[in-house]
């Protein structure tokens, strides 16, 4: 009786076994010990496109892409007759020539004395899987709108280059800004804006030599890295280079707009190991061009050397201010002019700083931006700023709408939709009581992506505004 329930038992097991490898969605493969195939199941079919009666009795290497060298193949063999187990990724090609990215599992089994009987591989493909890497990466690293770089890639390829440098050896770093930019907008709108943006990215990159890392910041900003730089001549010739181009008009619908531009650039030896202390340099100098239109390029010098120790002491100092909770929200009421009815009330920022006073966003606000802290302070002031609507409203106020600031750089934050709910349902507040309000250069940055972001706000029953 039991010998017979065991053999039952075995049936069904094998049964149960079989109807997994017929249904499984994952591919799978059967060899015997000298690696030729003796079954696959329809997905191996599905993935590969060889039938099974096309691949019984062949060596399953008739998949192979030629992307793996013999090393690679030597070592999973050896892993896999020294542990009976292997797993990882394999790139492949279909019957149709295709190449396609698996992630496989192989078990080498053996019989009760152990010897090799059989292989069985399990594989799924991945090929999508790594396409959707590659184009997060593509959008973690590059500006949709002009196809260039941006400033993530930027600091990336700047704090390599700094690394690399030896000796006596320079770099130099260049902060390109169209002037004007702002207007051109306001005159022609979003579409002109974006046009100009690109042409200069195309322009500005076909002067450019190949090893000169070119990139845009954010707005009309660029930044250029000159890895290996011998004098400050030859960082002035390529800026002067770049500014020549803003000679030639942009043609937009039979209109010519002539635009200029700003350069502010610095040159560092490599004793500066610093990126972010580099990327404050060239802000300075840029602002110092700025200041006398008849001199297009600036280069930052030692004597600015205390306005960038003024920048690193505040950046150290609003780190310790979000740590010791010393900002504060000032509200400013908004009238209604017919009615003379107060509708709503604005965030504004301020910082209790412990030895200077009360300071306004003019004395810190830039440096939040070139820090990224303005991330993490904005999100402070989003869940402060619904917290305080909520009491008020406990209090027997009557609702109106709390109005916030949203930065460019918050916007662009993949969970900044996910911030902004998560502050709305730990205060309780009703969204509809809530304005962000945004820049116009928020949108003409990545218009298409704005206008997503906008729409699901809308489906949030949050209120916008652009400012």
């Amino acid at each position: 009786m039991r010998k017979q329930k065991t053999k039952e038992l075995d049936s069904e097991q094998k049964q149960l076994a079989s109807m997994v490898f017929v249904a499984s969605k994952n591919a799978m493969l059967i060899t015997d010990k000298d690696y030729n195939v003796v079954l696959v199941n329809s997905a191996f079919t599905e993935i590969t496109g060889y039938l099974l009666k096309e691949i019984i009795g062949k060596n399953p290497r008739v998949l192979k892409s030629g992307k793996h060298g013999r090393q690679f193949y030597k070592n999973l063999w050896d892993e896999l007759l020294h542990k009976d187990f292997w797993q990882g990724t394999i790139w492949n090609r279909r019957k149709n020539g295709e190449l396609y990215l698996e992630w496989v599992t192989i078990h080498a089994v053996r019989d009760e004395q152990g010897q090799l009987k059989y292989f069985f591989a399990i594989f799924s493909d991945i090929t999508h899987n790594k396409a959707l890497e590659i184009e997060i990466q593509q959008l973690k690293n590059y500006d949709p709108l002009t196809q260039l770089p941006n400033k993530t890639f930027f600091i990336e390829q700047l704090k390599v280059a700094l690394a690399n440098l030896t000796g006596e050896q320079k770099l130099a770093v260049l902060l390109l800004n169209i002037n004007r930019f702002k207007k051109v907008n306001d005159a022609y709108g979003i579409a002109y804006g974006d046009s100009i943006l690109q042409i200069t990215a195309k322009r500005v990159r076909k002067l450019l030599r190949p090893n000169i890392i070119f990139v845009r910041d954010y707005a009309d900003r660029y930044l250029i890295l000159m890895p290996l730089v011998n004098n400050y001549t030859n960082v002035l010739s390529v800026a002067n280079r770049i500014l020549e181009t803003f000679k030639n008009a942009f043609h937009l619908n039979n209109n010519q707009i002539y635009l200029s531009a700003t350069i502010g650039a610095t040159i560092t030896k490599n004793k500066v190991r610093d990126a972010r202390r580099l990327l404050k340099q060239i802000n300075l100098a840029l602002d110092k061009a700025k200041r006398d239109p008849t001199v297009p390029i600036a280069f930052f010098d030692s004597s600015m050397d205390h306005l960038v120790k003024h920048r690193v002491d505040v950046e150290a100092d609003l780190y310790q201010a979000l740590k010791r909770n010393e900002f504060r929200l000032h509200y400013q009421p908004q009238v209604d002019i017919n009615s003379k009815k107060m509708t709503g009330v604005e965030a504004l920022l301020r910082w209790q700083h412990p030895t200077k006073g009360l300071l306004y966003p003019g004395d810190f606000i830039d440096i939040t931006f070139d820090s990224g802290l303005i991330i993490p302070i904005g999100e402070w002031v989003l869940n402060t700023a619904c917290q305080q609507a909520v009491l008020w409203k406990k209090q027997g106020l009557p609702a109106f709408f709390m109005a916030v600031n949203v930065s460019a750089l918050q916007f662009r934050q993949r969970n900044f939709q996910k911030v902004v709910q998560d502050a709305i349902h730990r205060s309780g507040m009703d969204p509809a009581n809530l304005e962000l309000e945004l820049t116009e250069q928020i949108v003409l940055d990545d218009f298409e992506t704005a206008i997503q972001m906008l729409s699901t706000f809308k489906e949030l029953g949050v209120r916008l505004s652009l400012d």
